[in-house]
């Protein structure tokens, strides 16, 4: 498993030291209702959001860049992409996916002290870790954009059928549920064409049934008197 995902399970990502102050952790609270729960300026230099970009249905976070980096003579970390999988009874989803089929999906209610996270092999479950949502975290910021409702739930969409469809994970296994799939109707039996003098011949042969009487012989048993 690549680093995005190690990093997301140890909970060790933080925003940059520029985009996240010491000042700004303090303040910092995972619940929604706390006055506390403004989001500070000095996070990401907007007043609306932490996440950095917003592209192709998944949310940019900024991590903080490392020392060893820096000495490599890099200037910037690349950015944790998220899809937001949406809200349900309270529970928020995130999924990361990287590039070798694994996935993580994060789940956690607010007030978020700590938040589940499940590690997914293309789509299906492989083990989880709950992780503490420490304030400064790319995890605490990413449910925090969530409960102040600053993400949209992604939509996949099929470009060759354009059906619409959003996922879930329930806990074993990621749930496609389809919003625009087409209703498949019953074939309804049709009868065979026939002409309309054909069919009143037909009904008329139905309608009218001849029958003979019996013979003389076969009433007195063959005995003429």
């Amino acid at each position: 498993m690549k680093y995005i995902l190690i990093c997301l399970l140890l909970a060790a990502c933080s925003l940059s030291d520029q985009s996240q102050s010491d000042a700004a952790r303090e303040k910092m609270d995972m619940s929604v209702d706390s006055p506390t729960a403004k989001i500070d300026s000095t996070a990401t230099g907007d007043s609306n959001h932490y996440y950095a970009v917003y592209a192709d249905g998944e949310y940019g976070y900024e991590q903080a860049i490392s020392q060893d980096d820096i000495n490599a003579g890099k200037g910037a970390s690349p950015l944790i992409m998220f899809k937001y999988l949406g809200e349900n009874d309270g529970v928020h989803q995130v999924i990361l996916t990287d590039n070798d089929g694994s996935q993580v999906v994060s789940e956690c209610t607010s007030p978020c002290k700590y938040f589940k996270a499940s590690v997914l092999n293309y789509g299906y479950f492989i083990r989880k870790e709950m992780m503490a949502a420490a304030p400064g975290t790319i995890g605490a910021m990413v449910f925090l954009d969530a409960f102040q409702g600053k993400l949209k739930p992604y939509i996949e969409v099929d470009k060759s059928t354009g059906i619409k469809s959003r996922f879930w994970f329930d806990g074993q296994r990621l749930i496609q549920t389809k919003l625009n799939a087409p209703v498949e109707s019953k074939p309804s039996y049709t009868p065979p064409e026939e002409d309309f003098s054909s069919m009143i011949k037909r009904r008329a042969s139905k309608d009218i049934e001849v029958s003979e009487p019996p013979s003389q012989d076969s009433a007195t048993g063959g005995v003429e008197e």
